[in-house]
């Protein structure tokens, strides 16, 4: 019996088709990757065709790039820009203390979550701690003035 013409070994630069072009030689119980690697054996006369590696240039590994922004941190950025608005037009009304411990705390969750996801924002979330810590620290001061 003649074999089919899709049975026949024919030579290819595809990895995924020289990985089953391979698997003739007993070549099929190593990894892929090395499948790859290794030339085609082809009908005589034909020229063995191997599989170029691909070269990405000028990107840093995915590792290291930062992948979203953290919410949390956005969070506390928008308190933190609301208790500024808040002291600005109102002097610091009655909502201000509120809007100063919102911040303070979504930045600490928003500043350590950044950290563990490798998220951006780390920035905003440190505005957004050392905020209210300045505030009270001058409202610390001045009580401390008129004693």
């Amino acid at each position: 019996m003649e074999p089919l013409p899709y049975e026949r070994d024919v030579p290819t630069a595809d990895p995924l088709l020289a990985s089953t072009a391979t698997e003739h030689n007993g070549l099929s119980d190593q990894a892929p990757e090395r499948l790859a690697q290794r030339t085609i054996q082809a009908t005589p006369g034909v020229p063995t065709i191997r599989p170029e590696p691909k070269v990405v240039l000028n990107e840093p590994p995915a590792e290291e790039q930062p992948r979203r922004w953290n919410r949390m941190a956005l969070i506390s950025g928008i308190f933190m820009i609301l208790s500024i608005a808040v002291a600005l037009i109102s002097g610091g009304g009655g909502i201000f203390p509120y809007l100063l411990t919102f911040s303070f705390l979504t930045g600490l969750i928003g500043l350590l979550l950044a950290i563990k996801h490798k998220e951006r924002g780390k920035g905003i979330a440190i505005a957004a701690i050392a905020w209210p810590v300045v505030i009270i620290a001058a409202v610390i001061a001045a009580l401390n003035a008129v004693w």
